[in-house]
């Protein structure tokens, strides 16, 4: 059997392997992208004591209530670009987020980015607030 044959039998699995291909290397390519974007929880500490940058909470209101960074500003997510105003006070400061593990919060980043590229630095915790209390830093509820 020559390849073509063999092509013409099994056309839906090739094509299955191109679509899986083309999805690991989408996935590949945004996983780099927010990387660009993460700060370690040792830096944001740095920074936030230094007064060098600005952290918001884009976890829930209930959840933001139950725990938060102690320097950190509650947005959710879904405020997050109708609000983007209130960042520009922030031109100049790293404007770091939050959620729960890092992956909205990391999304957030590439959206505004795109959408504002020279305005702010903007970074994700890597590891949200789940690797801030790993580290057993504090936690207000205030």
């Amino acid at each position: 059997m020559d390849f073509l044959t063999f092509f013409q039998q099994n056309i839906f699995y090739f094509g299955a392997l191109i679509v899986l291909a083309v999805l690991i290397v989408g996935n590949e390519i945004n996983i780099s992208r927010s990387k660009r974007f993460l700060i370690s929880v040792l830096d944001t500490l740095k920074a936030s004591n230094n007064e060098e940058a600005i952290i918001f909470d884009l976890r829930a209101k209930k959840q933001f209530s139950e725990g938060h960074i102690p320097t950190a500003k509650h947005l959710e997510m879904k405020d997050l670009e109708s609000k983007f105003t209130q960042l520009d006070s922030y031109r100049g400061k790293k404007v770091i987020f939050y959620c729960d593990s890092g992956a909205r919060s990391s999304q957030a980043c590439i959206n505004l980015r795109k959408s504002h590229k020279e305005d702010n630095l903007f970074y994700s915790i890597n590891g949200g607030i789940d690797a801030w209390i790993d580290q057993k830093l504090p936690v207000t509820k205030r």
